[in-house]
């Protein structure tokens, strides 16, 4: 018997109902040959409690650090990421590489590199996620290969990011960080963190401009009722406007805007002296419902509003509305972008949908890949 591991949000978008599905085709042959260890939260936990209740190699952790989750590594000798959406960067992949770990998924975007062609769910036969993981783990040896995670290290290395910074900044030693929430919730908002952590320690001075998340239910709220704020925020623009004015930030440097600032602390900032950066972490600023993006040819570009509702998978009158909605502040929000000084992506392949959604300029656009947490 071997170990799986899977660490991320336990929603469907990740995979995790193809996990469901291939454990429970396994149960039904009478032997489940692995053990899985789970960690994580999301719209299908309560499915996976089902499962640990019904199957004593099913093993589920909840949320956990990424120190806590090590523990189980060595347990392990593949990491389950069959993400059906398109994902920006595999950083979860490529943590999991440094732990020794073959990532078994779908190579597409930015899982391209961190998946093995042995290991790519794209080849197994089925119609669906739960049935490629099936064909594919019923076939796969308990002693995979040894990987060359060196590779890894030397190219997203913390040491690669700062030599990558220090040129972006040159001079500049004072950064404000912005993004919708400032708690660690999500993807986003721990990256904001490490950077500030790793900045200062590089001798820069940073803060954090956000408001505050909680988890589960009010945390949910919280971001649906953003969405609709962030059209016309003008709390957050005079309160983005009044801590520039007060700390004379060097760089507004903004992570995400569009779950809750929306366009206006943009436009609040347009006259400070201060250079303005913006990261495009997700695809949301591309495409209406990102997680149901699985491959670059569903975006439509440029972003305008016939190509914005041509990308549209629903006939719901209410979803219709709340569509119209997200266009007016995606249009407002490109107003803006022009007068932004730096176009950051993760990955290179996002540069190209950057510029072509928006019509940025090539020269603007520049690639800022994630760098390995601890």
């Amino acid at each position: 018997m071997f170990g799986l591991l899977y660490f991320w949000r336990l929603d469907k978008e990740k995979g995790v109902d193809g996990i469901i599905d291939m454990v429970r085709l396994f149960a039904k042959e009478g032997k489940i040959p692995f053990e899985l260890f789970i960690f994580g939260s999301g719209s299908l936990e309560s499915e996976i409690l089902e499962l640990t209740a019904t199957y004593k190699e099913i093993h589920f952790f909840g949320w956990k650090s990424r120190e806590e989750i090590q523990r189980y590594v060595q347990n392990c000798q593949y990491c389950l990421m069959p993400s059906t959406f398109l994902e920006t960067f595999g950083l979860s992949a490529l943590t999991a590489l440094t732990w020794w770990l073959p990532v078994i998924g779908y190579k597409k975007g930015w899982l391209i590199p961190f998946v093995e062609d042995t290991l790519d769910l794209w080849t197994q036969p089925g119609k669906n996620v739960g049935k490629h993981l099936y064909s594919l783990i019923k076939n796969i040896t308990n002693t995979p290969a040894i990987i060359d995670w060196k590779k890894w290290e030397n190219l997203y290395s913390k040491e690669a990011w700062v030599k990558n910074i220090h040129q972006l900044l040159g001079d500049k030693k004072k950064i404000l960080l912005v993004s919708d929430f400032i708690s660690k919730v999500g993807g986003i908002e721990t990256y904001i963190h490490d950077v500030k952590k790793i900045l200062e320690d590089e001798w820069y001075e940073v803060e954090l401009f956000g408001t505050t998340l909680a988890h589960w239910f009010w945390g949910k709220t919280k971001k649906l009722l953003g969405i609709g704020l962030g059209v016309f925020n003008i709390y957050e623009a005079l309160r983005l406007r009044k801590v520039c004015n007060a700390w004379q930030p060097e760089v507004i440097w903004f992570n995400s805007t569009l779950r809750r600032l929306g366009w206006m602390p943009l436009w609040s900032t347009r006259k400070s002296k201060s250079e303005r950066w913006m990261m495009y972490h997700d695809f949301g600023y591309f495409y209406p419902y990102p997680s149901q993006l699985t491959d670059i040819q569903q975006i439509k570009t440029p972003m305008n509003i016939k190509h914005f509702f041509a990308m549209n998978t629903s006939k719901n009158p209410i979803r219709l509305l709340l569509l119209l909605w997200k266009y007016i502040a995606l249009s407002l929000l490109k107003k803006q972008l022009k007068y932004i000084d730096k176009h950051l992506v993760p990955s290179d392949f996002m540069k190209n949908i950057t510029h072509k959604s928006y019509t940025i300029s090539d020269k603007k656009i520049q690639t800022l890949a994630h760098f390995l947490q601890d």
